[in-house]
């Protein structure tokens, strides 16, 4: 695993992101993708969700997306991950002691895996703790539990693009059933001009921090192999998202997202 010294936090904060290799050993990527394909398929109730690859469809398993908060049991292989080492090396990047808040396992499936529009993470949480939260109090940890390659979708990040602040962005629904906050294209044209694109073909357990207003996004997965990723995001140790808040900012996505398919359905041509 690599150690973080001056240089690499001086180029965290001119690129706004930083690749950092063998941050899970690959044998151990092995066991942890056996463990999702294993429990992909378990009958657990899915009824309820919405973000699927193809929500209004019959075809099966178009999602997979694991919560490891309960990676303290003993059968989950992701109790197996040095979270410490993660952690400081992300406290060291963001210049404060941080704490994991949430982390997910994605399945960006063969054929079929959604693209992410492009954005930056700090529109999904600076309503959620106000002006007691700046985009400095958060960073991500995003890990390739396989290779990741351009044609399967990998991460692309316009590397600087976080010197511009935050950037107004656009609520879209997107194919997999739910609203999605992106920016304008025409705006990600003109930030493609000056800021340089970069697709990051990150090795399996290799991973990239990125500061909450470096935008990114990536394309859908067109190749015939699966491309797991596991998030990890951090906030601030001594911070928390209000709780009357959260709820506030995503009855206002519901909302938002039922006008938005009443609208599709009233465009409809009568029966």
């Amino acid at each position: 695993m690599k150690y973080l010294d001056e240089s690499a936090l001086n180029k965290y904060r001119e690129d706004g992101y930083i690749v950092v290799d063998d941050i899970i050993d690959p044998s151990l990527c092995d066991t942890l993708n056996e463990y999702v394909q294993k429990n992909k398929s378990t009958n657990v109730d899915r009824t309820k969700e919405i973000d699927k690859d193809f929500p209004f469809s019959d075809i099966l398993g178009t999602k997979v997306f694991i919560n490891t908060l309960d990676e303290d049991s003993t059968s989950n292989p992701f109790s197996l991950i040095n979270y410490g080492e993660i952690t400081r090396k992300a406290s060291f990047l963001a210049g404060q002691s941080m704490t994991p808040s949430f982390k997910k396992v994605y399945l960006k499936s063969a054929f079929q895996g959604d693209c992410e529009v492009y954005h930056q993470d700090y529109e999904y949480h600076m309503d959620k703790g106000g002006a007691t939260h700046p985009f400095k109090d958060y960073i991500q940890c995003f890990i390739a539990l396989e290779d990741h390659t351009a044609l399967g979708g990998c991460l692309n990040i316009m590397r600087g693009s976080h010197k511009r602040g935050r950037i107004p962005h656009d609520l879209v629904m997107t194919r997999n059933g739910i609203s999605k906050l992106t920016i304008n294209p025409q705006v990600l044209k003109e930030l493609s001009e000056n800021d340089d694109f970069q697709p990051l073909h990150l090795k399996k357990g290799s991973c990239v921090f990125f500061s909450y207003i470096t935008v990114h996004g990536s394309a859908s997965n067109s190749s015939p192999f699966d491309q797991t990723r596991m998030v990890v995001e951090y906030m601030g140790e001594s911070k928390r998202h209000d709780d009357e808040k959260t709820k506030t900012f995503l009855s206002r996505r519901r909302k938002q997202e039922r006008g938005i398919l009443q609208s599709m359905l009233d465009s409809l041509p009568p029966i």
